[in-house]
């Protein structure tokens, strides 16, 4: 028996029931998909997905968006996969293109991002959610706030290749400002403190090597003296990094970036101090890297033994020894017992703004830090010196002095 039935799609039209199965050339119509259900709502299916709404116009409104959705690219499965769903899928995908300590930065992340918009569709996040999450991290040091961004923006861009969602709701967001970091380069008193440690403390030659060639901790930490460094060319070369991730334990692989694989001059200044040193700079008993725990505790007791040598004594008998016992009898005011506060990463930043005072041309600045280019030596590295202004100053006064004897001998002459 044949039947006329309408569509409850688009336009009314006509299709065919074929209840004899042996009607071949027949046209099939589907089952039936438009219902109400017991709640009232309306409920139509599409290719295996379900759209509801309170009326009939509004369930088939949804499946029409849907409709239009896939005819624009969208895949089929994306409706429904929020972005904690997407996310999980992608940090796994990076993982084998990036350190260990930048993959366990994305995860921190992508965390905390899914305490806001975990459970959300990812198709459906606009640009003013991710701008709410964004606005979270304002006032955070800007370095972290850049990875921030560029890690969520990461994540919607790949959704978009994927065909998850049909546009990137970080497109043209301005990233929040933050500060910059709170790296220092350290004082003269301090270069001079940690010169003078050479041989008196075990943190010591890792701290000159930092202070005099740049080197990040972890390119410290799997630096074999007797493999790296060729004192006959006077060279420095990079060539592997300790890292460790959310882990005490240290995994040896490749620096940083592929422009961390460099060579360093060795300055007159660190040459006394590689001379006769062996093996890895730092160590276990076993021969091995540091783990996390052993250098923070081997830096920590280096910064004490600093301090002690800064004040004259520990803290603990700061005012206490005889002579600032004389000294304050005699009237004299005790000065501030001062701090020691100096971190790996300063004698990094030292080095690097010691180059530029030097006026090292900044391509072997950029070569030497290991840097692809000088975004990060300008922006970060770059710290303002009293020195280098003044020098400059007086190369300018130079400069207008001459330019004034020439405009006066081209007078004289005429």
């Amino acid at each position: 028996m044949l039947y006329f039935l309408l569509s409850v799609t688009e336009k009314p039209s006509i299709w065919y029931y074929q209840s004899n199965p042996c009607w071949k050339d027949v046209p099939v119509m589907p089952r039936q998909t438009l219902k109400q259900r017991s709640d009232g709502r309306y409920r139509v299916k599409y290719k295996g997905r379900e759209f509801y709404g309170n009326t009939q116009s509004e369930a088939l409104e949804k499946r029409e968006v849907f409709k239009q959705e896939l005819a624009r690219g969208l895949r089929a499965n994306a409706l429904g996969i929020t972005f904690l769903d997407y996310s999980s899928q992608w940090l796994p995908a990076y993982k084998a293109n990036c350190a260990d300590k930048t993959y366990n930065d994305y995860v921190r992340i992508i965390n905390h991002a899914c305490q806001r918009i975990g459970a959300l569709p990812i198709k459906e996040i606009t640009a003013t959610e991710i701008r709410l999450l964004f606005n979270e991290i304002s006032g955070k040091s800007q370095s972290y706030i850049n990875k921030y961004c560029m890690t969520i923006n990461s994540v919607f861009a790949a959704a978009l290749n994927d065909h998850i969602i049909l546009s990137n709701p970080c497109h043209k967001l301005r990233r929040p400002k933050g500060h910059e970091g709170t790296h220092r380069a350290i004082t003269e008193d301090e270069r001079k403190l940690i010169v003078e440690s050479v041989g008196e403390h075990d943190m010591a030659l890792a701290a000159m090597i930092m202070l005099y060639a740049g080197l990040r901790r972890g390119e410290v930490l799997a630096l074999d003296l007797d493999r790296d460094v060729d004192l006959a060319e006077g060279r420095i070369y990079v060539r592997h990094a300790v890292s460790f991730g959310d882990e005490n334990q240290p995994r040896t692989g490749s620096p940083k970036t592929e422009s961390g694989m460099r060579a360093i001059p060795i300055f007159s200044q660190l040459l006394p101090a590689l001379e006769n040193a062996h093996g890895l700079v730092l160590r276990r008993e076993n021969g091995q890297p540091m783990s996390r725990s052993a250098f923070l505790k081997k830096w920590s007791s280096y910064l004490y033994y600093l301090e002690t040598k800064m004040n004259g004594c520990s803290k603990r008998w700061y005012g206490k020894t005889r002579e600032h016992v004389e000294l304050i009898a005699s009237g004299e005011q005790m000065p501030q017992y001062r701090r020691c506060t100096i971190r790996p990463h300063d004698l990094r930043h030292t080095f690097c703004t010691t180059c530029r005072d030097a006026g090292v041309d900044i391509q072997d600045v950029i070569n030497w830090m290991g840097h692809a280019d000088e975004k990060m030596i300008m922006r970060i590295y770059d710290h303002s010196s009293a020195a280098r202004e003044s020098r400059s100053i007086r190369n300018m006064e130079l400069y207008l002095h001459q330019s004034d004897e020439r405009v006066k001998m081209g007078v004289n002459n005429e």
